[in-house]
């Protein structure tokens, strides 16, 4: 046993952990960028933010069952984006954690909704803006803890791509 009762095996992925967060909260611009293009972060973000525009537009049209279509692609897509998580930069995990939470809520909820006037179509829209402003909050730090690390390449493709 280390000390304070843990198996010494749990006391040294503790201290492993902590030196990782150490290391990682000076990230440097390389990491991020490293990271950005491993990530495909410009895609999966211009995935994210073309959905909610299929949604913008669905619902300026009153297509509810497409608009309900786009919201389960803008599920998947968050969730392929989070999934990518975390990055070398806490703050910046962070942001686009939020952003694609927004995102992921919004499209479940959306999915449930009936009509373009429940309560639940008012919050899925809600939502839907909040995860588009944090998203484009997380974009900004992305590009400058490393500029360019949220260019989209094309290289992925998501669900909503339709």
């Amino acid at each position: 046993m280390g000390r304070l009762g843990w198996p010494a095996a749990a006391g040294a992925g503790v201290a492993a952990a902590v030196v990782a967060g150490l290391l990682l909260g000076g990230c440097s611009s390389g990491s991020v960028a490293q990271w950005a293009k491993a990530s495909s972060l410009g895609d999966n973000d211009a995935i994210l933010v073309s959905d909610a525009a299929h949604l913008r537009t669905g619902t300026r049209l009153h297509e509810l069952e497409g608009v309900k279509t786009a919201c389960q692609a803008l599920v998947e897509d968050a969730s392929t984006a989070d999934g990518q998580l975390p990055t070398p930069d806490e703050t910046l995990t962070d942001e686009l954690n939020n952003a694609y939470e927004d995102d992921y809520n919004a499209g479940v909820v959306c999915y449930g909704t009936s009509s373009f006037t429940s309560a639940k179509f008012r919050k899925f829209e809600r939502l839907l803006a909040a995860g588009s402003s944090e998203l484009a909050t997380a974009e900004r730090l992305a590009n400058k803890l490393a500029p360019g690390a949220n260019e989209a390449t094309g290289g992925t493709g998501g669900s909503g791509d339709t």
